[in-house]
């Protein structure tokens, strides 16, 4: 038999260690949209670092299902999956990859066609890949819906992203100005 205070420290440790495994449960549920969004301006200034993309995934999966759309959470989750052939070095890998995730992200745009998210997230994929992969043909599209929603005041509860996606706009412009 276990003497007193060997129980209760049993019984302590065993509290804490639900406690640990349950407040950390807990937080991964409740990664924010806001959250994913700052994961995802950061993949786009490093996407050759896997490291970082692979924080942007981690990200997506966070996400709870019951906080924003499922189609959002599709298109979010694809756009990662995207970015992450940046830091592989098989091109064939890269393309598989790329050829994988376009259809699920496709498809969250034609489920949720005016959601600014995902217009932004395919305009940054269509201004990164090359061109010979024929995946450019909505990036006017995408533009105008994105400065709309920016104008409409669409990110006025993450100015931050709001900051980001007008900087994005003007420089895929200025870039295909030229």
């Amino acid at each position: 038999m276990l003497p007193v205070v060997a129980v209760r420290w049993i019984s302590m440790t065993a509290m804490a260690c639900v406690l640990t495994f349950w407040t950390s449960a807990v937080s991964a549920q409740n990664q924010t949209t806001s959250g994913v969004r700052k994961a995802y301006r950061v993949a786009c200034a490093s996407p050759e670092s896997e490291s970082i993309v692979q924080e942007f995934i981690a990200a997506t999966e966070q996400l709870s299902s019951t906080e924003i759309d499922p189609w959002m959470m599709q298109g979010m989750r694809a756009t990662a999956h995207i970015m992450l052939a940046e830091s592989m070095v098989n091109p064939f890998e890269k393309l598989q990859q790329f050829n994988t995730w376009k259809l699920p992200l496709e498809e969250a745009i034609e489920k949720s066609p005016t959601n600014p998210d995902l217009r932004l997230f395919r305009l940054s994929i269509q201004w990164k890949v090359p061109f010979f992969l024929g995946y450019s043909d909505e990036i006017d599209t995408d533009l105008e819906q994105v400065q709309d929603a920016v104008d409409a005041g669409f990110w006025s509860s993450d100015p931050e992203h709001a900051v980001f996606a007008l900087a994005f706009i003007q420089h895929v412009r200025d870039d295909h100005s030229h």
